[in-house]
């Protein structure tokens, strides 16, 4: 599992070149230092489908 703030769209493209699939978003989940708050996407990936890429 991992996650990245969604605002930080190259994170997001560096999970997905990883074989990780996007599971879900936790929307306004973090507080940010200016006071706004973030959505997080949390991505997975099962050992079945690590398996298949290497």
């Amino acid at each position: 599992m991992a996650w990245h703030h969604s605002k930080n769209v190259a994170s997001g493209k560096v999970l997905i070149n990883l074989g990780m699939i996007l599971e879900g978003v936790l929307r306004r989940d973090t507080k940010l230092k200016n006071g706004e708050f973030s959505d997080v996407n949390t991505y997975g990936l099962l050992y079945e489908e690590w398996s298949l890429q290497n």
